[in-house]
């Protein structure tokens, strides 16, 4: 049946759905087109300038951006969440208005462009310039920004509370005073950069940041003890490094968010801990029983609306405090031939790959832990983290269990020593888990690895992520595992 036949049949049955093949122009292709209240969901557009382009009122959710321009094009109540662009440049004369929430930017340009009412809550920006933009009336509420520039912009007028900045650079930028110790990782920016920014607000008055940290930060602390508000109180004691007086208030934070059931906050509390990499291990449990010490009891409490926002949240919250993403990790993926049926083989490899991914004799051992997929045959997960120069040595130590060839990518340490009892007890553990798999007939090849954090040993031409093509046989038992 051909298309418009088709579309003419649905019709009939109150089929309207305006849709467009924008993917099918991609890839070089120069684009001027009316996508005016068109469903564009799940484009896939590379290389191309797309230039006056009125997307008003357009659906584009889930869409993918390589290395496209987006000129003057039109951008009102567009809705472009849950998108990926990377390598994209924007610059408009019009506003845009539009919703971008959990939309990830990597690599992107931003230059003299507005954002007005925009939403981009939980998205992610890694690497990009801002540069000449105004962004007014804009909640960017659970975004990141990790290792972007900010060039001559006044975020006077927006609002930051709850974002999270790693590693920030700015030029001739004006920063919101009452907002700062509400996002995390900015005012510890501020007191230590030398970066050329001022401090402002919407009575315009006009500070340096040695007037912002040194006269106001006390006086808000004293607000804030005053108003108990304990997020940006807490931001202030991390930021001066005050530890002690940090751990306390955090704890306060906690239990005012869990008595008022505000899981919310709580979520950006545990952000706040984790992001300032300053508590250990066993302070980061305190904070998580603390958390679990106030859960609803379901055998008292009467309203179930409470003990079931707790279930739905509390995976999320222990996540947060005790991800390991920010550290230096190592992902690896080994397919074995073994079956769900056979324990003992299986209770023998895990206890030998355990035993080494570990690392338990070096000074500072591994967060390792591993995943077994129940299918035939079994493949096992492993997450490594650690210090880079543990990582450095245990990654050649297992690709070194499978006998198949594997890439492997050019690990830069000056500093690595090998010669070490440690390292030589790391090489022995792994040649009696060769040994043993050898003799108990078990087959190990990797089907993938992939790193993160490890800028110290990898360089940015290195490749962190490998992927064995010739398992092709074995993909319909990889795609049911994940």
């Amino acid at each position: 049946m051909e298309y418009n036949d088709l579309r003419k049949k649905l019709k009939k049955y109150g089929y309207t759905r305006k849709t467009e093949r924008l993917s099918e122009l991609s890839n070089k292709t120069v684009i001027r087109r009316n996508f005016a209240d068109k469903s564009l969901n799940r484009t896939y557009l590379l290389n191309s300038p797309v230039m006056g382009t009125n997307f008003n009122n357009a659906a584009m959710t889930g869409s993918y951006f390589n290395n496209c321009q987006f000129h003057n094009c039109h951008m009102n109540m567009s809705d472009l969440e849950y998108c990926e662009f990377y390598k994209c440049f924007f610059t408009s004369k019009h506003a845009v208005v539009s919703s971008f929430n959990e939309s990830n930017f990597l690599e992107s340009i931003f230059e003299n462009i507005l954002f007005s009412s925009c939403a981009f809550s939980g998205s992610f920006f890694e690497k990009c310039i801002f540069r000449n933009v105004k962004i007014e009336y804009t909640t960017f509420e659970n975004a990141l920004f990790r290792n972007c520039t900010f060039e001559n912009m006044d975020m006077r007028i927006l609002n930051l509370d709850f974002i999270e900045f790693e590693n920030p650079k700015m030029d001739n930028v004006m920063l919101p005073l009452e907002q700062i110790t509400h996002s995390i990782g900015l005012l510890g920016y501020c007191m230590d950069t030398t970066d050329n920014i001022l401090i402002g607000s919407d009575s315009n008055v006009v500070l340096s940041k040695e007037e912002y940290c040194n006269q106001v930060i006390p006086l808000l602390e004293e607000e804030y003890i005053h108003s108990k508000e304990y997020f940006p109180l807490s931001n202030i004691y991390l930021a001066k490094k005050e530890y002690e007086k940090a751990y306390e208030t955090l704890h306060q934070g906690l239990c005012d968010a869990v008595t008022k059931r505000d899981f919310r906050m709580l979520k950006f509390y545990c952000k706040l801990i984790k992001a300032n990499n300053c508590f250990d291990s066993h302070m980061l449990h305190s904070f998580y029983h603390s958390i679990c010490r106030l859960a609803p009891n379901p055998t008292v409490t009467a309203n179930n609306s409470l003990l079931r926002g707790y279930i739905r949240n509390i995976a999320e919250i222990k996540n947060i405090l005790f991800d390991s993403t920010k550290k230096p990790t190592l992902h690896m993926s080994l397919l074995t031939n073994l079956s769900s049926k056979q324990n003992n083989l299986i209770g023998k490899l895990l206890s030998h790959l355990l035993e080494i991914i570990k690392m338990n004799q070096f000074k500072i051992p591994n967060r390792a832990g591993i995943r077994v997929l129940e299918n035939s045959p079994l493949l096992i997960e492993m997450d490594v983290s650690g210090k880079e120069e543990n990582i450095a040595c245990l990654f050649p130590i297992l690709l070194s269990l499978s006998n198949a060839n594997c890439e492997m990518p050019l690990l830069g340490l000056d500093t690595l020593n090998t010669d070490t009892k440690e390292y030589a007890q790391l090489k022995e553990q792994a040649e009696c888990c060769h040994s043993s798999c050898v003799e108990l007939g078990i087959s190990l090849t990797w089907v993938e690895y992939y790193f993160e954090n490890c800028a110290q040993i990898i360089s940015s031409n290195q490749n962190v992520f490998y992927y064995n093509n010739n398992l092709k046989q074995y993909s319909k038992h990889l795609i049911n595992g994940g």
